[in-house]
Order: structure tokens, then C-alpha cells, then sequence
């Protein structure tokens, strides 16, 4: 009867798995050394201690995650009592992990006591003098439906369904002390894993800069207006072959890690194992005193080459490029360890902001126009939003250079109106989207003297104008017709019979992909022809630093793409919608869209001697 009483369990936990636990196959050492992963330390510490209930570790690939679960299974099996459980996405994931890591685990482990019975290894099972460890899928809800088990290991959770995080944690509910351990790479943004991380400590992997002596967290990305963050850099000069891939051996010479402070560490396996063994955790929250969460990402790990995650991040795009995006998903959740959302897309034509430039209704001295566009919205019950617009003013050069004055959300048709007024828009300078309540829409910008803009739902959308050129906006109707109503101004009798006044509000039809092309074209051209010729001349397309954030988040909710034709299997270039909100970025378009119209788009091409066959590339 002894024999079922485990021994006292150690408060070194750390200690007793480097004397105890070994991993068979490990590619780094079948005896667990926490100074290999010494990111570890710590997590496993708290499967000792009185006050911690759940670990949730959010962990990149190749981090020794699983490391930690294999560890907490057997010190459970060998110092407590009762149901042990080890929950994997499925079935056949459970089978496989049982098979090749867990059950190997607990029979080296000598503290691991076996009940001695003819079939105490069962397929995904167990059977200890003290308790049960069982390893399942859990993919079908009844799986968490048993009776209450005091000790957990939760695995791969991003790939769990929805709620079965909850069902697990509830089979813990009825024991006086419970321990669970989440291991994880990280899932979606606002999935139950995220919850879980926020709703404890939330600590991060942080190392002592040799520069300045403080700790920093280690982020792989590197952002030019966020570098007070630090990140992971390297220079392409040279690097870049003719058909657009990169020379890995000659980038990995130029790539270091730029501290906060601006310290810059090589990839050398000398100071970056320095730096993994003088780390710790960040603090983390308060709330989070029972439930420990811990996170790191792969540029912290020391044994994981830099140049490797860079040539992942290179292939990732590339797919996205082509419309993959899993590969992308993966090195975002994977490699960065972040939980990801529409906002992880990187986006292609990103949009240039000047830090150096403030909005000012005063806009640019001596310009030819300022276009003016509006995008309404119908509001949404759920966001307890009723209609309202988006309001975009950019003022334009003869020479078809522009710069940004106005952006903003503007609640009804009244405050429409003075806004324009306020900021000397000309009323035929601009136009409302009417692809949304268009009758009211239409009715709005007659009374008002405003165009209107309406997409087309044609596969081609291109619409042949007089002089026989197709273009991707069409030369529009006078709206007053539309509407059978009388015109606002007087028509004039000119050389090609009766013609409307320049004032007279239109509906210009166009297509979407056309305007977006056209779009891309004039706010990327500085960056293409600088990319390609630095002395060049091109087109500015200035957006100040002031810009909202909501501005910002529009600006990248299209990206180009590539789509194979399917008759003759040829690519073409094609824009896919990545978020929900695009309406400045519809804004932008419009505006665009009337540079062309004016001439200004053509006019400028003609003498940076640029054929219109471009915008279509």
C-alpha cells in the first residue's frame, strides 16, 4: 500500500528534470539541459510553486516548447496522484506524439512508476501505481467530458476549435489545486490561445544589452519608424540577383540585431548564447498571479540562424505575392510568434508618409486644383454606427505632384457641405461614391452641385471614350438626366452641338481594379523609379505625418496579386481585398481617378516620356 504514496515532490524542478528526464531523438541532447533552452527556466519553475495554476507558454518552432509538456508529464506521473492528461489537437496528432516522444519520456524517466499490470502501456495510455496518464485528441467535444483531472498539458491549442480551451479548463474546476501547462505557437488574433496568454502575465523574453547594460525584448521585425523597438536588419546591395531572388551567402555577412539603444549584434554563436543565458522574463502583469503566460520569438533563440527566418520571410511573401498566404500565416505565427489578423498582411504598395509634413487646409502654393472625394456609408447597427462619409482633399499640380490636405469622417451631408466649403473645394472638383443608397445618394449630389462616382460590375470595365481610347472610368452622363430633372446650369451651343456646363454634377462609371491600378501607380512612382534610377524624375504623391490611423489602416486594404488566366495559363496582375475598411483608400482612388480625367496623369507621362501601357503593369 506504500508504494501507491509518491515521494514528496522537489522544489527544484528545474534540478530534478536535468538529473531525471531524458528525450530520446532530441536533436540538441538527449538529457535535458536547461541551459539550452534556458527560456525554460522559468515556466518549469512554476510547476513547483504554490500560487501558479496555469502556464500558457507561446512559443516559435524549434524552441524547445514541447520540451516543457513532455517535463510536466512526468514530474506529475512521478510525485502526483490522479488522472494526468495530455490534449493534442486530434487524434492521429495524439497517436503520433504518444508513439514518438511521450511514451519514451516517461519510460526513461526513473521516477515514473508503472502499475505493472500485463497492459499498463495502452495505445495513448499510462497505467502508473499513482494515476493514469492519457494522451487524446480533441477535436470531438465529448473528449473533455470526464471526470475532473488535476493535471493538464494542453498542446498546439491554435489549431484547437473554438471553446474546447474553456471545456478543458473546466474538467480542472472541481480540484482544490490544479496545475495546467499550455504549450503553444501562436494561433489568430482574439482566438481563445490570445485570451488566454492576456489573461496572465503575459511575460516576455527579455536579454541584457552588452551596449547599455538594460533588457530589451527581441523582436525580428524591424520597422524604420519604430526603432526605438529594435529588430532584425540586413542590406540587399548586391545581394539581389537578376531575377529578383537574393544571394543568402552574401546577405548573411551585413545581417545584425539592432538593440533599442542602436548596439548591433552579429550572428555569431559566442554573444548570442551569451545573451539567451543572462535572460529572464519581462515582469509581466498583476493579474496574472495564478496564471503565468510566457513568450519569446525565434530571433531570441540562439541556436537558430538569422539568415534562416530572413529566407523564411523572403519565401512567405513571395507565396503571398501569388495569393498563398498559409506560408505567410505560419512565419507571422510561427517565427514571430504574433497572433494573426488582417493587420499581419505586409502590404506591397504600402502608402509613403512624410514625418516631416502636417496636414494644412492652406495646401500647396500655386496648385492647378484641389480634388476632393467622398466615399458614404450606410453604418453599422452592431457597431451602434448610424450613415455616414469619408472625406478625402488632396491638392494637385500642373505637373500632376499632389500632396494630401483632408482626411477624415464626416457624420451627415450638412457637415459634408461646410467642410468642403471651409476648405474652398470647387463643387465639381470631386464626387460621392453612389454605389450604396444610390437614388439618395444621386439626389444628395444634385442639390449640392456634386458628381457621383458608381462602380461597374463589367469583367472588363473599361469604357471606350470618344477618341477611341479605353480607359478605366467612363466619360460620364450629366446626373440631371438620371434623375429626369431640369439641369442646374445652362447647356452651351459649341462646334459639337449642345454641351453641358463644366459645373454640371456627372456620374462617372468605373471600374474598381482599373481605379486601384491607377492609384498604385501614382503614390508607388517615386519609389519605383528611385529604386531603378535614384537621379530620376517622378511623380510625388505626399501624405503628412499627421495622418489618422484609420487612414493608415485603409491605405492597406488592397494588394496587388497574381492570377493565372485560365485558358492559357498566363499570369496577370490582379488586386485582392485584404480588410474590411478601405473607404480613404476608395477616397484616394477617386482622386486619382480625376488627375486622369483632368489630363494631369497624361500630361505627365507624355514628359517623363512614359507610355499609358505602364499603368496596366
Amino acid at each position: 500500500m506504500l508504494n501507491t504514496v509518491p515521494e514528496p515532490a522537489p522544489q527544484d524542478v528545474v534540478g530534478w528534470a536535468e538529473h531525471n528526464i531524458r528525450l530520446p531523438g532530441s536533436a540538441k541532447s538527449e538529457r535535458f539541459d536547461c541551459s539550452i533552452t534556458p527560456w525554460l527556466r522559468e515556466p518549469l519553475e512554476r510547476l513547483g510553486d504554490d500560487e501558479t495554476r496555469t502556464i500558457t507558454f507561446v512559443k516559435p518552432v524549434q524552441s524547445g516548447g514541447s520540451t516543457l509538456g513532455e517535463i510536466a508529464l512526468c514530474f506529475w506521473a512521478s510525485f502526483f496522484k490522479g488522472i494526468v492528461q495530455n490534449n493534442w489537437p486530434n487524434d492521429p496528432r495524439a497517436k503520433s506524439r504518444w508513439r514518438e516522444r511521450i511514451l519514451p519520456a516517461l519510460e526513461a524517466c526513473a521516477g515514473v512508476r508503472w502499475s505493472g499490470e500485463r497492459y499498463d502501456r495502452a495505445s495513448c495510455e499510462g497505467r502508473l501505481v499513482s494515476g493514469t496518464v492519457k494522451v487524446q485528441g480533441v477535436f470531438l467535444p465529448e473528449a473533455l467530458d470526464s471526470d475532473s483531472v488535476p493535471y493538464q498539458v494542453n498542446e498546439e491549442i491554435h489549431a484547437w476549435k473554438a471553446g474546447h480551451l474553456a471545456k478543458a479548463r473546466n474538467r480542472q474546476t472541481a480540484v482544490w489545486f490544479a496545475k495546467a501547462v499550455d504549450v503553444s505557437n501562436a494561433g489568430n488574433k482574439g482566438d481563445q490561445l490570445e485570451n488566454a496568454f492576456l489573461s496572465g502575465s503575459a511575460q516576455k523574453w527579455e536579454v541584457r544589452c552588452p551596449g547599455c547594460g538594460q533588457f530589451h525584448v527581441m523582436r525580428t521585425r524591424w520597422e524604420d519608424n519604430k526603432q526605438t523597438l529594435g529588430g532584425l536588419r540586413y542590406d540587399v546591395t548586391g545581394c539581389v540577383r537578376s531575377d529578383g531572388t537574393f544571394d543568402y551567402a552574401k546577405l548573411n555577412s551585413t545581417i545584425r540585431f539592432q538593440m533599442p539603444c542602436g548596439f548591433p549584434i552579429y550572428d555569431d554563436p559566442v554573444p548570442r548564447r551569451a545573451l539567451s543565458l543572462a535572460g529572464k522574463y519581462s515582469e509581466g502583469t498583476a493579474s496574472g498571479i495564478g496564471h503565468r503566460s510566457y513568450t519569446l520569438e525565434a530571433v531570441a533563440v540562439d541556436y537558430i540562424p538569422w539568415v534562416k527566418l530572413i529566407e523564411e520571410k523572403h519565401l512567405a511573401l513571395r507565396a503571398l505575392r501569388h495569393g498563398d498566404i498559409e506560408p505567410w500565416r505560419r512565419y507571422i505565427t510561427e517565427r514571430e510568434c504574433g497572433f494573426f489578423s488582417d493587420e499581419s498582411r505586409p502590404f506591397h504598395a504600402r502608402v509613403t508618409i512624410n514625418p516631416a509634413l502636417k496636414k494644412n487646409r492652406d495646401g500647396l502654393d500655386k496648385r492647378a486644383i484641389r480634388f476632393w472625394a467622398a466615399d458614404k456609408q450606410k453604418g453599422w447597427r452592431e457597431r451602434g454606427e448610424l450613415s455616414h462619409y469619408w472625406l478625402l482633399i488632396r491638392d494637385v499640380m500642373e505637373s500632376c505632384d499632389s500632396q494630401l490636405v483632408y482626411e477624415g469622417r464626416i457624420d451627415t451631408d450638412s457637415e459634408l457641405i461646410a467642410v468642403l466649403d471651409d476648405h474652398k473645394c470647387q463643387r465639381f472638383a470631386g464626387g460621392v461614391d453612389a454605389s450604396w443608397d444610390t437614388k439618395s445618394v444621386l439626389e444628395i449630389c444634385y442639390r449640392n452641385g456634386l458628381n457621383a462616382f458608381l462602380a461597374t460590375s463589367s469583367h472588363k470595365g473599361f469604357f471606350t471614350h470618344r477618341d477611341r481610347v479605353k480607359r478605366f472610368y467612363s466619360e460620364g452622363r450629366a446626373l440631371h438626366l438620371e434623375l429626369n430633372m431640369p439641369p442646374r446650369f445652362n447647356y452651351a451651343e459649341t462646334d459639337d452641338g449642345w454641351m453641358a456646363s463644366r459645373e454640371e454634377p456627372m456620374v462617372i462609371d468605373y471600374n474598381v481594379a482599373g481605379m486601384i491600378a491607377n492609384l498604385f501607380f501614382l503614390r508607388e512612382h517615386e519609389g519605383v523609379v528611385k529604386s531603378e534610377n535614384p537621379s530620376g524624375d517622378f511623380i510625388t504623391w505626399s501624405v503628412p505625418g499627421d495622418v489618422s490611423d484609420e487612414y493608415k489602416l485603409h491605405s492597406e486594404a488592397w494588394e496587388r496579386s497574381t492570377v493565372k488566366e485560365a485558358q492559357s495559363n498566363e499570369e496577370r496582375q490582379a488586386f485582392t481585398k485584404i480588410r474590411k475598411d478601405d473607404h480613404l483608400l476608395m477616397c484616394e482612388g477617386y482622386v486619382a481617378m480625376l488627375m486622369d480625367i483632368g489630363g494631369f496623369v497624361g500630361a505627365r507621362l507624355a514628359k517623363l516620356g512614359i507610355g499609358r501601357e505602364e499603368l496596366s503593369k
